[in-house]
């Protein structure tokens, strides 16, 4: 295909909703449509849900909020003090984060335009595969699958492997985000083609690019240790006590940023719901992270902190510590996972810092291999719709103008037949 002859290319991305409250939610998607852009496409996010079911969505997550808010008030024992003040800021984030979307990636819902091709990724996408079935398949457009991730254990079953070899069954290109999904996918695809480890959309920007996305402005006027805490549904789960003393032993002060549960077990002196571009910033300019999120660990990596990444408590829809896992061990920093219980007496792996040098090189190298997969196999699947595309705008035109000399022989030979006619009348009158 040229890119002189169709200069930006549609392609559809096919995501997690990226209308929740996720810093890495986000920050994939706005990733992926920075190097599509690069690349000269231009990108659009095929929405899985409509505007109201976005919004029914988001009033179910506000109403467990409150709910966690009566329960501050109703059992001061079992949970930590929290302000009124706090149920307002969830609902200042949720505003901030669609003024991100807005400024980095445009409408929230997008008109629904004709499309060369599909990128399916990245994050969980390939948890809920109905989604991909009722939305993506009716294209009927070349789709590849970009750093695709899943609950892999859930994706071992019986109904999921069902689904998708009907679902898979469709993709030109399929890659993963971690080791433990390419036999998964694999089997789906019954070996038809091969599957590829690529990096998270996250990684493929540079530092200096994330930085050119954070706040411009230092969010901390002093030393601070950030903590990005998710998916934490029970008290237990939360390591407050071990955070605050942490904190106290290398005298910093304590930030923590929690979402999706974990905020309703952090009192208000430490909770902090920052914007995307002061999330950013935070990294920025933190002293220490710690952090349970895959995405908070690749963050760490990029700008260069020291971090600990802790392992979840793991339940069905919210298994991630394979991720994280796979990624340290990726750079050559397994010892910087660690469990909850652990994390007070890992104070001085924190305090060691990485080797940043080894670290980056192999950053740079999964983004250029993960860069070259994507342009690739995009070029492939944009090339393969437009060559159908202008084949069928042939075929039509063949057929309009078969049909147009057709109407021309219809119409000459029943004018001579009129003529013919006219003049045999005329001819018998004179006589």
């Amino acid at each position: 295909m040229s890119k002189n002859a169709h200069e930006h290319p549609r392609i559809g991305i096919h995501t997690v909703s990226i209308h929740l409250i996720n810093y890495g939610t986000m920050f994939q998607h706005t990733a992926l449509r920075v190097v599509l852009r690069r690349f000269g496409y231009a990108p659009f996010l095929i929405n899985s849900r409509s505007p109201l079911r976005e919004w029914v969505l988001f009033f179910y997550y506000f109403v467990l909020r409150t709910k966690a808010f009566l329960g501050h008030a109703l059992h001061p024992r079992r949970y930590p003090g929290e302000r009124v003040s706090t149920l307002f800021r969830f609902l200042k984030m949720l505003f901030k984060f669609r003024r991100f979307h807005l400024r980095q990636n445009g409408p929230l819902f997008e008109p629904q335009r004709p499309v060369h091709a599909v990128v399916v990724g990245s994050d969980q996408v390939l948890t809920s595969l109905e989604f991909i079935a009722r939305k993506v398949l009716p294209l009927s457009v070349p789709t590849i699958v970009y750093a695709g991730s899943a609950d892999w254990k859930v994706a071992e079953g019986g109904r999921w492997q069902e689904i998708a070899k009907t679902v898979f069954s469709s993709f030109l290109a399929v890659s993963v985000r971690e080791q433990a999904g390419v036999a998964i996918c694999q089997k789906a695809l019954e070996e038809r083609i091969p599957v590829e480890v690529v990096a998270d959309p996250v990684l493929l920007l540079t530092p200096e690019e994330w930085a050119g996305l954070a706040s411009p402005k230092p969010v901390f006027r002093n030393p601070t240790m950030v903590c990005y805490l998710l998916n934490i549904f029970e008290a237990e789960h939360m390591p407050l006590q071990a955070l605050e003393s942490l904190a106290e032993r290398l005298g910093v002060q304590l930030k923590i940023v929690a979402i999706q549960g974990a905020d309703a077990f952090v009192p208000a002196r430490y909770l902090w719901l920052p914007s995307p571009g002061n999330f950013l910033a935070a990294w920025r300019d933190a002293e220490y992270v710690i952090t349970n999120s895959f995405h908070g660990s690749c963050f760490a990596l990029l700008f260069r902190k020291r971090f600990l990444t802790l392992t979840q408590h793991e339940q069905p829809g919210f298994r991630q510590n394979t991720r994280q896992k796979e990624l340290l061990e990726r750079m050559g920093l397994p010892e910087r996972r660690i469990a909850i219980d652990a994390l007070e007496s890992s104070v001085e792996v924190l305090q060691q810092v990485p080797d940043w040098e080894s670290v980056h090189q192999k950053i740079a190298l999964q983004r250029k291999m993960s860069t070259e997969w994507l342009e690739k196999y995009l070029y492939d699947s944009a090339s393969s719709s437009v060559n159908l595309l202008q084949s069928k705008h042939a075929s039509v035109a063949h057929n309009i103008a078969q049909s147009q000399e057709t109407s021309t022989d219809w119409l000459n030979h029943h004018l001579r037949d009129s003529t013919d006619v006219t003049a045999g009348e005329t001819k018998e009158a004179s006589e």
